[in-house]
């Protein structure tokens, strides 16, 4: 069974130094503590505590040849691509090893989501930075997001312009010429304009939710759809 390297911070323990302490305690080398990109809280009712776990990029200082594992905390250690991460996870069976399906297991979606930002060459998550721009634009405002249904309509609004784009562009209606100009990039974003809306309403994470349902697709519908030959 794998778990992410970590523990916990001692009272009145910085979290980075906290971190730092526990990846040398285990593995025998120094580590450089990046930025926190994903936080969870979980109950272990057996240790009777209710912690909070936050996960953070990091770089050895060491070279990874020095890596030791300490043998009271770990029998040893693997690296792991994001393929080979889904596909060990796809094995595991609720019960087995895990309380949760991969869908809802917080420690499986952060390490997807960590993944994805440094193969995204960012450490921040993408919807959630626009998130937060949307959202400091909004609150400029006397009523910063309209209600759920008039969200709701307006984004059948913008997703009609986009099929109505389509349409011109490749179906049966020809576009006026009087018509301005419409550009598909600008109308699907118009899309994700309205939904990000809702979503901030909501207090929705989006980077989060964005992660478990990218994890459906490799778990879930790994095996569904006839993949592209590599031959």
């Amino acid at each position: 069974m794998f778990e992410l390297p970590g523990g916990h911070i001692d009272f009145g323990e910085n979290l980075t130094d906290g971190l730092t302490r526990e990846i040398r305690e285990k593995f025998g080398v120094d580590v450089s503590i990046g930025d926190p990109f994903a936080a969870f809280t979980y109950v272990n009712d057996i240790k009777g505590f209710h912690s909070v776990e936050v996960v953070f990029f990091g770089t050895f200082s060491d070279s990874i040849e020095n890596i030791s594992c300490n043998p009271e905390d770990h029998s040893g250690f693997e690296w792991f691509t994001r393929e080979e991460v889904v596909a060990r996870r796809g094995e595991i069976q609720v019960g087995q090893y895990a309380d949760l399906d991969s869908d809802g297991d917080p420690k499986y979606v952060a390490i997807l989501r960590g993944f994805d930002m440094l193969n995204a060459g960012s450490t921040h998550g993408q919807l959630n930075h626009w998130q937060n721009k949307i959202d400091t634009w909004a609150q400029r405002l006397e009523k910063p997001y309209w209600e759920p249904l008039s969200q709701y309509a307006r984004v059948v609004e913008e997703v009609g312009e986009v099929g109505r784009l389509l349409n011109h562009l490749y179906g049966d209606k020809p576009k006026k010429q009087e018509e301005a100009r419409q550009e598909l990039g600008e109308e699907i974003a118009d899309v994700l304009f309205a939904l990000i809306c809702i979503a901030n309403r909501h207090d929705i994470d989006l980077d989060a939710e964005m992660e478990k349902v990218l994890a459906k697709c490799y778990d879930r519908d790994g095996e569904r759809f006839k993949k592209r030959s590599t031959s």
